[in-house]
């Protein structure tokens, strides 16, 4: 092939490229969220696969929480507003398409639903707000990076639940997704990308969200002035994470179950809840 036939290719490739990486950057033409350095290749790969819906609706929360965590850290907003939501769906679902993601993974997740793109908490919009809601401090505290080792993450994870439960008590599990949500771009707000992916791994329980060649740097710290001191809230013995001590190196987040509340789940998915058996409470695992 000459010079000259191999050019149509050669600029049809650029201009695949040149719209994957604008499609990264912006999330479409008008969407601020930014995908950009985000790794699909594993969550393609889950998504493919009809037994881990869980796991991929995972992938996909933590690519549009940590999007949002820019957008808050450029703004300080929790999510784009209600006239781009619309438009940020289309685009970042679109993303995730042309990055090998299965096309109705945005679908059986309910993204736009169960995932927006907008994380107002209870009446907070604003990553200040998050932080001087009573009790932020002890999330701020507890979450200090890195938290890629188990004993690091439970304790975060520890203090997100003290934290929600004590700020929204007992609310549909859509508000308390959407809560937990804002708990972690608040965080991740607050330090650099690489920083804001660890955050990320922990609170959804996923790996590889960033491109290998992105290396880790020196564990930054949330600062715990951002918060103001924190007001009276359960005691931690009233909400504890309790995991079978035969079961060692695995990954936990916040997630929900259905008319119950908030739980916890690692790579073996193990689903916890509050229940309450003669006046006292307590959190029931079990293994699926």
């Amino acid at each position: 092939m000459t010079m000259v036939e191999s050019r149509p290719a050669i600029l049809l490739a650029l201009l695949i490229f040149l719209e994957m990486e604008l499609t990264l950057t912006m999330g479409g033409t008008d969407c601020p969220l930014d995908l950009s350095g985000l790794n699909f290749t594993l969550a393609a790969s889950i998504c493919s696969n009809k037994e881990d819906r869980g796991k991929c609706c995972r992938y996909i929360n933590a690519f549009v929480a940590v999007s949002v965590a820019r957008y808050a850290n450029a703004t300080s907003n929790l999510g784009v507003s209600s006239d781009l939501s619309e438009i940020c769906l289309s685009s970042m679902s679109k993303t995730l398409e042309l990055y090998g993601v299965a096309r109705n993974a945005t679908v059986f997740c309910g993204f736009g639903t169960k995932i927006p793109v907008n994380y107002e908490c209870e009446g907070r919009t604003t990553v200040t707000q998050m932080l001087q809601s009573p009790k932020f401090v002890d999330v701020t505290d507890n979450c200090k990076l890195p938290l890629s080792e188990e004993r690091s993450c439970k304790k975060c994870l520890n203090a997100g639940i003290l934290y929600l439960r004590n700020l929204i008590g007992a609310v549909d599990n859509m508000t308390l997704s959407t809560c937990r949500d804002a708990t972690f771009a608040a965080l991740a707000s607050q330090v650099d990308n690489v920083s804001a992916v660890d955050i990320a791994s922990c609170f959804f329980g996923v790996q590889g969200l960033i491109t290998p060649s992105v290396s880790e740097p020196s564990p930054s710290l949330l600062s715990p002035e951002a918060s103001p001191s924190p007001l009276v809230a359960a005691s931690p013995s009233q909400l504890s994470l309790v995991v079978p001590p035969n079961e060692t190196h695995h990954r936990y987040h916040l997630t929900l179950i259905p008319s119950v509340g908030i739980a916890v789940t690692g790579s073996c998915y193990y689903d916890a809840a509050y229940k309450k058996i003669s006046g006292r409470s307590f959190v029931y695992v079990s293994k699926i």
